[in-house]
């Protein structure tokens, strides 16, 4: 089930889905900065190491490489070179938090503060959309 999610949000990636209201990130104005937390030092160190992980699956939506570990339920995005918060990496994983399912994210962004809020935002709303999506079973 969470496999549709994930097809739904890598959709959503290349900008066919609608947006849906924030609910973990401001609307506007800075977001508060957390530490990198995708387990590597950078997005092209993140990429380099999945790249020679076994069991993990690699495509391409919109310029975007999207790498897949099925085992970790973990779905990575990396920004394409034309993109302006390049390089950045999204680590969404699926996490079962009180018998709910719930995207727990990271992201590592070396762009400008308003550049990485703006693609924290973007991926926040593919967020809400994939786990409405998994809730209502798609």
């Amino acid at each position: 089930m969470w496999r549709a999610a994930w097809l739904v949000g890598l959709a959503c990636i290349a900008g066919e889905c609608a947006a849906h209201p924030l609910t973990k990130v401001p609307k506007s104005g800075p977001i508060p900065e957390a530490p990198n937390s995708i387990g590597y030092p950078s997005a092209d160190a993140a990429l380099a190491a999945l790249r020679a992980k076994p069991g993990v699956s690699f495509s391409e939506q919109g310029g975007w490489t999207i790498a897949e570990e099925r085992s970790s339920a973990t779905l990575w995005s990396f920004t394409p070179a034309s993109h302006r918060a390049h390089p950045s990496a999204v680590k969404r994983q699926l996490v079962n938090e009180d018998g709910a399912v719930n995207l727990k994210m990271s992201v590592s962004c070396r762009a400008a503060k308003a550049v990485c809020d703006a693609l924290v935002r973007d991926f926040e709303t593919l967020n809400q959309q994939m786990i409405k999506a998994i809730r209502e079973g798609r």
